[in-house]
């Protein structure tokens, strides 16, 4: 007797009803959308975090669709970290606002990172109309309410943004749908909309808009402004839980990126476990994205002292260490230094230093070759036969041409993907191990320094090291 083979139960379901055109209509009548799960697709369309390094770390940037928690103690870079990433979209044509919840964004510090704020902020002309059109929106937060309300409000407003496969091209295609056009993700529907004016195609997967909240901590509860003998603590934490799902809920569907940052408070009757936590309860743990921790050394003794590229005058420096803590879109616990430019000949200086950074990237793609004591060479095509003492390396990454050309090069190697690659290779042959090592030396040494001056009556400025360039 010849065995019966049974269909399985897909080949079933499929020989009795078309289930993808029922969930395709079903999820249209409901507003749910499908989208490919492809992460080259998204890595592609991230808005970078305005800092090389930092895109390698996190697996290429910041994905549309995603809520970006930054957290740390007070004097940290959040704030710092995040307005590069402002500049990134701003230098990217992408919307992006401010909500300055605790009333301390320096327009001078935007402008030191290389923000045009006349351009990005526009300029009305008599008739009170937009003469030059703004991408970057700042005011001040008022509370936690509005603000959420706010952002939900407009993200209603934001045509949505999709993706569709072209099966000719064997590529997707980037569609801006407006928000009243009942359309379905078929081609027949898009070419509708194409000639109805309906729907815009565009070039690529990169957000629409960036949201930033500069704190958390900073936000006020509606109910504490009207009951100031409340418990604030509480207040919030009940406030971020029912209105982040506000934000969080449209953020996929209309491509945006929700930036927020959180002090890390100490609780003093911590005895069992660690005593950070973070004002907002549960909800900070839960929501984000991607989460980024971030420390900075604030001992004296650990400035750094630097010539400038002038050859006249100083820069000063401090070290920190980044690392991810949560990451939806890419790889987490992976950590990485960098530096703040604390001030550039006695002015203040410009956010987190890009020759730090660029120099940082290339030595965790293993494309830095140390020569000797003082000098390096970078193992990039046409660059093997220069060698670079720091002081030129950072001539030619600030001043010259060719610090331009390097940029190009490193922005090519995270599109292509190589400069993960790259990176993963050093990671498997334990890298980062030998930099924790590194670190965690230094910081003994800059730590007894510090003990030993705070002994004397007047505490001196130690550099942390001879050699700023390793870490």
């Amino acid at each position: 007797m010849s065995e019966i083979i049974m269909p399985d139960q897909f080949t079933g379901m499929s020989a009795l009803i078309d289930i993808n055109k029922i969930l395709d209509a079903k999820a249209q009548s409901q507003g749910l959308m499908f989208t490919t799960m492809d992460p080259s697709l998204r890595v592609k369309g991230a808005l970078s975090t305005g800092l090389y390094s930092f895109d390698l770390m996190s697996g290429g940037g910041y994905a549309g669709g995603r809520f970006v928690y930054v957290y740390g103690p007070t004097g940290s870079c959040k704030s710092t970290l995040t307005f590069h990433g402002i500049k990134s979209a701003i230098d990217h044509k992408i919307m992006s606002v401010i909500n300055d919840h605790e009333s301390s964004v320096d327009p001078t510090y935007f402008k030191n990172i290389g923000v045009d704020l006349d351009e990005a902020c526009g300029r009305l002309n008599k008739k009170g109309e937009w003469a030059v059109k703004p991408t970057l929106r700042y005011a001040l937060g008022t509370t936690a309410e509005a603000t959420f309300k706010f952002m939900n409000q407009v993200m209603h407003q934001l045509p949505d943004k999709i993706q569709l496969l072209d099966s000719k091209e064997d590529a997707y295609r980037y569609f801006l749908i407006h928000p009243e056009y009942d359309y379905r993700l078929t081609w027949k529907s898009i070419n509708e909309g194409l000639k109805n004016k309906k729907v815009v195609e565009v070039g690529d997967f990169s957000p629409q808009m960036v949201f930033l909240t500069d704190s958390l901590k900073s936000m006020l509860p509606e109910a504490k402004d009207n009951d100031i003998d409340s418990d604030p603590i509480a207040m919030l934490a009940r406030t971020l839980s029912t209105c982040f799902p506000l934000v969080k809920s449209l953020l996929g569907a209309k491509h945006c990126i929700y930036l927020a940052t959180n002090h890390i408070t100490i609780n003093p009757m911590a005895r069992f476990q660690s005593p950070e936590t973070e004002p907002g309860g549960s909800a900070v743990q839960f929501y984000p994205d991607m989460k980024i921790k971030m420390n900075m050394s604030q001992a004296q003794s650990n400035v750094i002292s630097e010539p400038h590229v002038s050859g006249n005058g100083e820069d000063r420096y401090t070290e920190g260490r980044a690392t991810i803590i949560k990451n939806k879109a890419g790889p987490s616990f992976r950590k990485m230094p960098f530096r703040l430019w604390r001030d550039e000949l006695g002015q203040p200086g410009r956010g987190i230093d890009p020759v730090f950074d660029i120099y940082t990237f290339l030595r965790k793609c293993d494309l830095i070759e140390k020569l000797d004591k003082d000098n390096f060479g970078i193992k990039l095509k046409g660059w093997e036969a220069k060698n670079f003492s720091w002081l030129d390396f950072k001539k030619m990454v600030l001043l010259d041409k060719d610090g331009k050309q390097v940029r190009q090069e490193i922005e090519a190697m995270l599109a292509d993907g190589s400069a993960f690659d790259l990176y993963y290779e050093r990671l498997s042959k334990g890298g980062d191990d030998d930099d924790d090592k590194k670190v965690a030396e230094k910081s003994k040494k800059g730590r007894k320094k510090a003990s030993e001056a705070s002994e004397t009556s007047e505490v001196e400025e130690v550099e942390v090291s001879e050699d700023p360039v390793e870490v």
